[in-house]
């Protein structure tokens, strides 16, 4: 591909989930559009709960696509940020895998456990005899109904521990894709209240989900907050384009002569992740023609919407 006929060195468009916590440019890279809109809300809500001392937990919903990896990314990041703790310093569990068979809580939580003493003696920040004592009363047998009373105080022990170190240290849990099991919340709900740290969970926006866990948690729940992501509509998909190719590093205009909705998208919003897929291959479409047909690096009004309709037919 002639990327460096944009001035690229790639295509601007490839989708990926964008972590903060690896990649602090990424930060940037977040676009104030769908549910990202909110980071200013729920940045307030952040420096609430660390002021308390309270733990949040958060459930990001959307299609699939949609966005919802990167926005529990930056979550975490910022709870860390308004933390003051390098990241070198916080740990996220499960990693690298996040999704869970969320029902079956004991055993998620079990291993959550397990895999956060795991990774506090990697770090040394407590001693290996006290994390030995904490994984055998974390994994030892227990009923389910009980069994969040009693994993909570080895979690509190551990979550202390990262707290009262002289260079601020602490965790943040991160389950995707989680079942519409509302047994799921509510343990977590009773294992992190009022502890220090931040919870975030991933599902799909089922109507499962809308009835076991939004209905029964929203309203009833203070520590429990929801973040919708509903797709783009075309003022979020020009802003979301534009701002990509401004950062881009390219020097040419803008190819996507951007006017009024297309008839495709005035019908329903579209995910993140399917707006993307759209501009990636429109612009790999521009640069898939041999050299010498390639005479107008830009779209014209008619040609890009007729290329949009073929596309989005061709993905359904």
């Amino acid at each position: 591909m002639r990327w460096d006929l944009y001035g690229l060195t790639g295509n601007p468009f490839e989708l990926r989930p964008l972590n903060p916590l690896v990649d602090s440019e990424d930060t940037a890279r977040l676009i104030d559009v769908d549910g990202f809109r909110r980071f200013g809300e729920l940045d307030g809500v952040l420096r609430e709960t660390i002021a308390k001392g309270d733990s949040c937990v958060f459930l990001v919903t959307g299609e699939s696509g949609c966005g919802r990896s990167s926005i529990a990314n930056r979550l975490l990041d910022r709870y860390r940020e308004l933390r003051k703790i390098e990241r070198r310093f916080f740990v996220t569990v499960p990693h690298p895998e996040r999704l869970v068979d969320s029902s079956d809580p004991v055993s998620v939580f079990q291993k959550w456990g397990l895999d956060l003493a795991n990774e506090i003696e990697t770090l040394g920040l407590m001693s290996g005899e006290s994390l030995q004592s904490i994984r055998m009363k974390i994994s030892a047998p227990v009923t389910p109904v009980l069994f969040a009373a009693a994993i909570k105080p080895y979690f509190k022990q551990m979550i202390d521990v990262l707290s009262d170190l002289k260079e601020p240290a602490g965790i943040g849990v991160c389950l995707e894709e989680v079942k519409p099991d509302s047994a799921f919340i509510f343990a977590a709900l009773r294992i992190f209240s009022r502890l220090n740290t931040i919870v975030i969970l991933t599902a799909l926006d089922t109507q499962e989900v809308r009835e076991n866990l939004l209905q029964p948690f929203v309203k009833k729940e203070p520590a429990f907050r929801h973040v919708e992501l509903s797709g783009l509509d075309w003022e979020d998909v020009k802003l979301l384009v534009s701002k990509i190719w401004e950062e881009s590093g390219s020097k040419t205009q803008i190819p996507f002569p951007f006017g009024n909705s297309p008839a495709q998208f005035a019908r329903r919003q579209r995910p993140l992740g399917r707006t993307l897929y759209l501009f990636n291959s429109l612009l790999r479409l521009k640069l898939a023609r041999p050299d010498r047909e390639i005479h107008e690096l830009n779209y014209t009004m008619e040609e890009f919407y007729s290329t949009l309709d073929i596309l989005e037919e061709n993905v359904g």
